[in-house]
């Protein structure tokens, strides 16, 4: 198997992996939704903030390290395990000393035994089989995928049941730590490899990680500030909608956009040294991920109520504005993430810090200056410098690593995607309603939504982008990719 056919048959094997475990764990989130308040969803909320901040800096981008490296062995695979162990049995004790002063500061005693839980399975997941990363370099997802499933499966039954019988945010705990313990069982079952203590490679590493853990660091204020701020000045039902709406909108990102990508980052690795190929490889595998990102994130856009009353209830209806606005967020994600890998290709990790810090003065003095008083301007303003910064970012990262025409033919994608969206919008605003049940009226304006949006960008595919060797690039990878599967589907059924 060739690996560019490996490489896209995987994304696509990781993508549905992915809308699997999310599907499954959205049932969580609305069930949820509709027996707590979300008062109690910002109780959570707080609780997730304080661990996930020790989370990323436990975070040294070992398995971008270990990906990007044109061959592994033992010694540093153990090295990166035994690394991460370490790093995350300090921070375990320094989170549950955190959780004393952070209960004390939101003067609500729930937080400290939540945030010690959460600490704890933090820890567990270091335990984790490093084995799988000889799996992902060989993009053999197939084992990956089955693990991740069970133990979101797994995960999810112990929440519902829980929320469903004791209307508890324990539930969400309760999920957490039995999809962790699933997949750390899993991952050694799948894979015969056995880690050992070793900080032989630790050294060389480090250096790599040394740029990788700051830039982290700051990613996350840069992401996450917002929230605390929130929680600080606008109380805990506005938080618990605002993160609520957040991790919601971010669905598509981190359980779509990201497993479809992820293995363009070994196609760009090996590409990187081939000059013009490489230029069709960034372009496309970033054209890809924006032609699911845009449509998803102009569909939140207008359907915002309707997806609100539909997922989360009557109760959170005033807030669905926050969703439209988060909804923008998916493709700067989608920017932003490609910017970064196409850095970590060329190894120069210390690009991204000097993003991150600049990126994290400037939000976050505009909105100190400008957006606390009303949470809806604050989120807009949050958003749209966010967008505005990482399409400045992708010129740069464009023409330092491609060349100007590569650039300009990657905006012109970019802007039939955007007209595509717009037209889709004009044209569904115009459909009436076809029942009183919000569901089929949601499904039918769905359907026509997308199929508007993908019929408007074949036109201006047509039109104007056909000739261009990046689209054909892509067109050429679609078609081998769709006669590959009806081939393999022909052998089974033969």
């Amino acid at each position: 198997m060739s690996n560019l056919k490996r490489g896209v048959l995987g994304s696509v094997l990781l993508v549905g992996e992915s809308f699997l475990n999310k599907a499954v764990g959205l049932v969580s989130t609305v069930i949820l939704a509709r027996v707590l308040l979300p008062e109690d969803f910002g109780i959570v909320a707080i609780a997730m903030l304080t661990v996930g901040f020790f989370q990323v800096l436990s975070d040294t981008g070992a398995t971008q390290y270990l990906l990007r490296a044109e061959s592994i062995n033992d010694a540093e695979v153990n090295t990166s395990w035994t690394i991460n162990i370490i790093i995350r049995a300090v921070l375990c004790l320094a989170i549950y000393g955190a959780s004393f002063y952070i209960a004390d500061y939101y003067d609500d005693p729930r937080l400290k035994s939540l945030i010690t839980i959460l600490s704890l399975i933090f820890f567990a997941q270091a335990w984790q089989n490093p084995g799988i990363i000889f799996l992902r370099r060989n993009q053999e997802f197939g084992s990956i995928v089955k693990v991740s499933i069970v133990g979101k499966l797994f995960a999810v039954t112990s929440a519902v049941v829980i929320a469903v019988y004791f209307k508890s945010y324990w539930a969400l705990v309760a999920g957490l730590a039995t999809g962790a313990l699933a997949n750390l069982v899993g991952y050694y079952v799948i894979h015969s490899y056995r880690p050992s203590f070793e900080l032989t490679n630790a050294k060389k590493q480090w250096a790599f990680s040394g740029w990788m853990i700051p830039q982290a660091i700051l990613g996350y204020f840069r992401t996450q500030l917002d929230t605390f701020l929130v929680s600080s000045v606008f109380g805990k039902a506005d938080l618990g909608s605002y993160h609520t709406m957040k991790y919601i909108a971010f669905i598509p990102s981190s359980h779509l956009i990201v497993p479809m990508t992820e293995t363009f980052l070994v196609e760009m690795r090996k590409a990187a040294a081939e000059g013009q190929n490489f230029y069709n490889v960034f372009s496309a595998s970033l054209l890809l991920a924006l032609l699911i990102a845009a449509p998803i994130a102009a569909f939140l856009l207008y359907f915002h109520e309707s997806a609100t009353l539909l997922l989360l209830g009557n109760n959170w209806v005033d807030y669905s504005q926050l969703l439209a606005a988060f909804g923008l967020l998916i493709p700067a994600a989608t920017i932003h993430r490609h910017c970064c890998r196409t850095i970590i290709i060329h190894n120069k990790p210390k690009h991204i810090l000097f993003y991150e810090i600049g990126t994290f003065i400037l939000i976050y003095s505009v909105l100190f200056l400008v957006g606390l008083g009303d949470l809806l301007l604050f989120t807009y303003l949050r958003v749209g410098m966010e967008q505005f910064l990482c399409l400045g970012f992708l010129i740069y990262v464009s023409l330092k690593y491609t060349d100007v025409i590569t650039t300009l033919k990657l905006f012109l994608g970019i802007s039939s995607i955007t007209i595509a969206c717009v037209f889709a919008i004009f044209t569904v605003s115009f459909i009436p309603d076809f029942s009183t049940y919000l569901i089929i009226n949601f499904i039918i304006f769905s359907i026509c939504f997308f199929i508007t949006f993908y019929i408007c960008f074949f036109i201006l595919f047509i039109v104007f982008l056909s000739r261009f060797s990046e689209w054909q690039f892509i067109s050429s990878l679609l078609a081998r990719l769709i006669m590959s599967l009806i081939n393999s589907l022909s052998r089974k059924l033969g």
